[in-house]
């Protein structure tokens, strides 16, 4: 790999959680469930208020994450589709820049081709031998974690009378239950990724590392995931950049994920190629 060019850019690292709704984060106001390590990140970078996912499904989100381009025209327009065979990821145009390109966890993007990924299980171990591979050389990780999809984890945290529904949701014991049960998924998602920081902390790798965190879209309840309101199509997002932006920011600026790898592409060096329906955010940080 050319890594010679990639020499003084910052590593970079996205963090996607999987169906977490925008306002069931404590740096988004949300009263019950404690999401200490999201919060911490929030308080050291710049929370994005104004975040859209293209669409409310796993497979076509991640898809336009990672190529840059909307759904309909990078194939992924639906679950378990493949994208077009002319279609490029993050892997092509990083490696060319001399950064390694690892998913850890999980896929849910096909064909291999078009997203030609190293790819890691969701396990400690794994991940810190890989850094330790790496020795020094630039990459850029995208973390996928389970939580909060389904199944929800049983309830062990949360009082399900005291947890506020949705308007409009039914209020019966039955989303009661399963609020609680999505609320201790979303507080096992927020300690799998203390642990992954933890980690980058001890590899001594926090300081030169670029940080987004953000979700796929929704959480799998009525009005949300699977549809175009705002609780499906609108994610939290926060971008962790030590020395480059001040912490506690907040930023309203209309942000369509599909802005992520222009914006990846310039902060590894290169020139965001013409062709893409994102385009870089580093003007509006």
């Amino acid at each position: 790999l050319p890594q010679g060019k990639a020499k003084g850019r910052p590593n970079l690292v996205m963090i996607i959680a999987d169906d977490l709704g925008f306002h069931d984060v404590g740096f988004q106001g949300n009263p019950v469930v404690a999401t200490p390590n999201i919060d911490r990140l929030a308080a050291q970078g710049m929370q994005l208020s104004q975040v859209f996912v293209p669409a409310s499904m796993c497979a076509p989100s991640r898809a336009a994450m990672y190529t840059g381009m909307y759904p309909h025209r990078n194939g992924l327009s639906r679950n378990h589709a493949a994208a077009k065979s002319h279609v490029k990821s993050i892997p092509h145009y990083l490696t060319e820049l001399g950064y390694r390109s690892v998913l850890v966890g999980k896929s849910h993007v096909k064909p291999f081709d078009a997203f030609p990924f190293e790819r890691l299980e969701r396990k400690r171990k794994d991940v810190s031998a890989y850094l330790d591979e790496l020795d020094g050389a630039p990459f850029m990780m995208v973390v996928a974690q389970h939580h909060p999809h389904v199944p929800w984890l049983p309830n062990r945290d949360f009082d399900p009378q005291a947890i506020p529904i949705p308007e409009k949701l039914l209020d019966t014991p039955e989303t009661r239950e399963a609020y609680a049960r999505y609320y201790s998924s979303i507080k096992a998602g927020d300690d799998e990724l203390g642990d992954f920081l933890d980690l980058l902390e001890t590899k001594g790798l926090r300081n030169n590392t670029v940080i987004i965190f953000l979700s796929d879209h929704g959480p799998q309840f009525p009005f949300a995931k699977f549809s175009n309101y705002d609780a499906g199509l609108r994610v939290p997002m926060v971008l962790h950049w030590p020395g480059v932006i001040e912490g506690g920011k907040r930023n309203d600026a209309l942000i369509s994920t599909v802005d992520i790898l222009p914006t990846l592409i310039e902060l590894a060096g290169g020139k965001v190629p013409e062709g893409l329906d994102g385009q870089s955010l580093l003007p509006v940080l």
